[in-house]
């Protein structure tokens, strides 16, 4: 699981960041696997955690905000200042 992020400038120039790559906890390999949708199991697996990491992580799944925030932050830092990126 990872997010990507882009902004395309005035002159067309894109920038573009990805997230970290997480990967899925068994439960959600074998629902992928099984070419069923994630969504539709998400909810019972936050449902049904039974600890505080798991719901954590079933959170961070469900809502991918950690995924998210790092990708745009990245591509904001990107567009910010092209120059520590490599851009001219």
């Amino acid at each position: 699981m990872f997010c990507w992020a882009s902004i395309v400038d005035h002159a067309g120039q894109l920038y573009s960041c990805c997230s970290h790559h997480f990967l899925l906890p068994a439960y959600h390999q074998r629902i992928l696997h099984n070419g069923w949708q994630l969504g539709d199991y998400v909810e019972k697996y936050v449902l049904e955690a039974e600890d505080e990491t798991t719901r954590f992580v079933a959170e961070m799944i469900r809502g991918r905000k950690p995924f998210i925030v790092e990708a745009v932050r990245g591509v904001l830092l990107q567009y910010a200042l092209p120059k520590a990126y490599g851009d001219k």
